[in-house]
């Protein structure tokens, strides 16, 4: 019942360009926001990831990731890890605030839900962060401003958008939470799990009578829910408060 499911999700997002992915990662632990199986490599750090509001160096693989916005909870969980804090959700959310998808992954791996960052619409918690204690806060695909940035990265490094609010291309989102996490070549293997799966889902399409439906498939690597479940931004309703970057400058956060 479980892969029927996820893979009627995949079916759908051949037909209505929702994007999935996923990948076989390890059991976490929800205490530190580390995997245990998907270790980063102490040489992927020092990192400095680009973005609209400069750039912002992580010294050391995060142990303690906290997620904002939308998409970066999901890539985490595909990476294998699992945060200690993730934004409220309101739309299609449970009385928690969190999205069915990523309950149900929190669920499969034994993990407790993370706190749930208050969303009001016009700024991030900041005292709720700080009590979270995050190393590193994941924003890739937010609205948060050049200001909220700034008071963000008093708590943690901060991750911004690369470019303007709410419009970060979802294979960035996993990508930029990969190399955040120092796990770049699992955030690769993500993004080539669901390439291959969308091939023969689409493969499928083709090939089968017109008016049948496709036969499910058995394929799909174990951790494909919390993202595989999630509508890209095309998909999503649109954001409460967009906001435009105007940094030229650039920061470098620790």
């Amino acid at each position: 019942m479980h892969a029927r499911r996820t893979i009627a999700v995949i079916a759908a997002a051949a037909a209505t360009a929702l994007t999935l992915a996923g990948c076989a990662g390890a059991t976490t632990d929800a205490a530190t926001g580390a995997g245990d199986g998907v270790a980063a490599s102490d040489a992927a750090f020092p990192v400095t990831i680009e973005h609209a509001f400069g750039e912002t160096e992580i010294a050391e693989a995060p142990e303690r990731v906290a997620t904002w916005g939308w998409g970066s909870t999901e890539a985490a969980l595909a990476l294998g890890v699992v945060p200690v804090a993730i934004a409220q959700q309101a739309y299609g959310a449970n009385d928690h605030g969190v999205l069915p998808w990523v309950a149900e992954e929190l669920d499969e791996l034994g993990a407790e839900t993370p706190t749930i960052l208050t969303d009001d619409g016009e700024a991030p918690p900041y005292e709720e962060l700080i009590e979270a204690a995050p190393d590193v806060i994941l924003a890739p695909y937010s609205g948060i401003t050049e200001e909220q940035y700034e008071l963000l990265s008093e708590i943690a490094p901060t991750v911004a958008y690369p470019d303007a609010a709410w419009t970060t291309p979802w294979r960035e989102v996993v990508t930029t939470v990969g190399t955040a996490l120092g796990l770049e070549a699992e955030a690769q293997g993500v993004l080539d799990v669901l390439d291959a799966e969308l091939a023969a889902q689409a493969e499928a399409r083709r090939s089968r009578p017109s008016g049948t439906s496709p036969a499910p498939s058995t394929s799909t690597p174990p951790r494909t829910r919390a993202w595989s479940s999630s509508p890209d931004s095309a998909s999503r309703p649109p954001p409460r408060s967009p906001s435009s970057p105007t940094a030229t400058r650039r920061s470098s956060t620790r």
